[in-house]
């Protein structure tokens, strides 16, 4: 399983543009960010006020957390439909490698990819809320612990998610189109129409926010009073769902 998490690994960090862009999304927009806002404090301190402390970890986390979306589900569209489009499937068929261990691969080679960019913005956010100048105190060390868990969970469940969608569906196209429609305006249009009730705690954006939801940080409108144990065992069933799917369809996949 090493050596197939590897392979896909590898697949991904190849494609040079699509790196240059990951890197650009989740590295360069907050770096971007934190010095425009640097200068501005530095040029006129009346006009531009305090980027740092818990505000600006705050704002950097948040940048964060956009990346992590487009560039975890990029690539992890990317890793599920690879094989498939450079027709080298039926070659790693033709060696005896097992099919679901093969669509299964594609999970972590997308989070072993995306980690460590996403650690590095991390480390500016702290760098940020620390040593810059703030309004606001940073969290506390269990709320930092907590920040860096959700960010390993948002990752492993939007890679889980695209690959397993892009593995069913074979088109690269077709599952950002799907993913992106879905999360970015059908989502939030359904958790904003109050007639369906506690329905919309089958949401996954919901859902994600209760694991990870500092009480006094989150307003209890935007979980629908989602315990973070509720939320957990919903974002286990999209993420088995989505799997399941994926590993279905490759391992019917004609070769």
């Amino acid at each position: 399983m090493r050596a197939l998490i590897g392979a896909d690994v590898l697949k991904l960090v190849k494609r040079r543009g699509l790196m240059i862009a990951a890197v650009a999304i989740i590295v360069g927009l907050p770096v971007v960010v934190v010095t425009i806002a640097a200068i501005g404090r530095a040029v006129s301190p009346a006009t531009f006020g305090r980027f740092g402390g818990g505000g600006g970890y705050e704002v950097v986390t948040g940048i964060l957390a956009f990346g992590l979306f487009v560039v975890t589900i990029l690539l992890g569209a990317v890793a599920g439909t690879a094989d498939e489009s450079r027709g080298v499937f039926r070659d790693l068929i033709a060696t005896g490698v097992s099919r679901p261990r093969l669509a299964l691969a594609r999970i972590p080679a997308v989070v072993a990819v995306v980690v460590p960019l996403a650690l590095v913005t991390f480390v500016v956010a702290l760098a940020v809320g620390s040593l810059a100048e703030g309004d606001e105190a940073m969290p506390g060390a269990q709320d930092l612990l907590r920040d860096g868990v959700y960010v390993l969970v948002v990752i492993s469940v939007y890679a889980a998610l695209a690959v397993g969608l892009s593995s069913l569906t074979g088109s690269l196209s077709i599952s950002l189109t799907a993913m992106f429609t879905w999360f970015v305006i059908i989502e939030p249009i359904l958790a904003s129409i109050s007639l369906l009730g506690d329905a919309r705690r089958l949401l996954l954006s919901p859902a994600l926010t209760a694991i990870n939801r500092p009480g006094a940080r989150l307003d209890e409108d935007d979980i629908f009073g989602l315990s973070a144990g509720g939320g957990l065992v919903i974002v286990a069933l999209w993420v088995a769902a989505f799997t399941a799917f994926g590993v279905w369809r490759v391992a019917h996949r004609d070769a």
